[in-house]
């Protein structure tokens, strides 16, 4: 819809509409039974691209008693920590979700600079990182700012707890046991489990 190409011709993918026409399904009858089972707890490992993709699909599905455990104080997962002057090997078209093409990404940053700027936060000077609309290979720097605001744009940061740790995960008749430590605090007392 917004003019990206992508394979068989097919519309741009938003909100998952390209998956479920292509599985023969609609998007009301998958919206129906995940709602049967929204009432589920849902826990995700990690705040990298997989787990954020994860959430979003989650929520979008009509899921909302979600947690993501993410040990560091930061999202972007193994691109969070690369050795010095990392980039992509694939390019941003490419390595973008779906669901946040690179053109809706280059605009959200754009307003957000001028929103800074207006408000004195940074200068015209300043540069605010490669929002690019074309093809670029982004350094990972760049895309955990892109994977940082694929999160705001799907309001995704109220179910990730940073500083946790899952250390173990067990079945327990029919549930899963997850076991999890606070990677914030030094104290004996910073285990917890919880059933899923």
């Amino acid at each position: 819809r917004d003019g990206n190409v992508v394979a068989n011709g097919a519309a741009p993918c938003r909100d998952g509409w390209c998956c479920e026409h292509r599985r023969g399904t609609s998007g009301s009858s998958v919206r129906r039974a995940a709602s049967a089972s929204s009432n589920k707890s849902i826990c995700v490992v990690g705040a990298g691209p997989s787990g954020l993709i994860t959430l979003r699909e989650l929520q979008h599905r009509g899921f909302t008693r979600i947690k993501c455990y993410e040990a560091s104080d930061h999202i972007g997962g193994a691109f969070a920590t690369p050795y010095e002057d990392a980039v992509m090997t694939s390019s941003n078209v490419l390595t973008a979700f779906g669901c946040y093409a690179v053109s809706e990404y280059a605009q959200k940053e754009l307003e957000l600079g001028n929103k800074k700027r207006k408000n004195g936060v940074i200068s015209d000077s300043e540069e605010e990182g490669a929002a690019s609309n074309g093809a670029v290979m982004w350094t990972c720097n760049e895309y955990c700012n892109y994977l940082q605001s694929f999160a705001r744009r799907f309001d995704l940061e109220k179910y990730i707890h940073h500083s946790v740790e899952v250390v173990h995960i067990r079945a327990v008749g029919g549930r899963w046991e997850v076991h999890s430590r606070n990677t914030a605090s030094s104290g004996s007392n910073d285990r917890q489990i919880e059933s899923f």
